[in-house]
């Protein structure tokens, strides 16, 4: 007897808490897609330009259920995003920023929300710590080099997935 009574303990407090769970789901696209290409034969600079002009677009979205609310009542989320940059194959940066509260829905973010040009600036260049590596900013890599970027977002107070986007530079 004891047995059953404590199976439907659990059962109820397992139900309970799947009802009040927060969850979400969302993703991030860069010009509509999880997977992109984009190329530019003359820099990293003209790609940032690019993407500050509306040419090239990252977008957020996210649905919540069950997020804390706010005194108008619309759900927050709090966000990290994470940006991947990799040359032929090899994680050149890796980096995190601070978290961000968020209401759910469709979002643009601007590029600067990740950190793709700069680690793809300094590498194309060959700056390492100091301007002074390569005044003139010649380039150090040969035209054609191909990046590949992967930028994530993670929900920290909730439960859930948000797919990420990648994208492909080529310069």
């Amino acid at each position: 007897m004891k047995k059953i009574t404590l199976i439907h303990l659990f059962c109820a407090i397992m139900s309970w808490t799947g009802v009040n769970a927060q969850s979400s789901s969302g993703n991030l696209l860069i010009n509509n897609s999880s997977r992109t290409k984009i190329e530019n034969p003359i820099s990293i600079v003209h790609h940032f330009g690019d993407f500050k002009t509306g040419k090239n677009k990252i977008v957020f979205n996210l649905e919540t259920k069950g997020f804390p609310t706010t005194s108008d009542g619309k759900e927050v989320a709090i966000i990290v995003f994470e940006t991947i940059v990799k040359s032929n194959g090899r994680v050149i940066s890796q980096s995190k920023g601070k978290p961000l509260p968020f209401f759910p829905g469709e979002m643009g973010m601007p590029i600067e929300a990740f950190d793709i040009i700069s680690p793809i600036f300094l590498h194309q260049y060959g700056i390492d710590k100091s301007i002074r590596d390569n005044p003139k900013l010649n380039p150090v890599v040969d035209k054609g080099a191909t990046y590949e970027v992967e930028v994530r977002a993670e929900v920290l107070n909730g439960n859930g997935k948000v797919d990420p986007a990648f994208l492909i530079i080529i310069i």
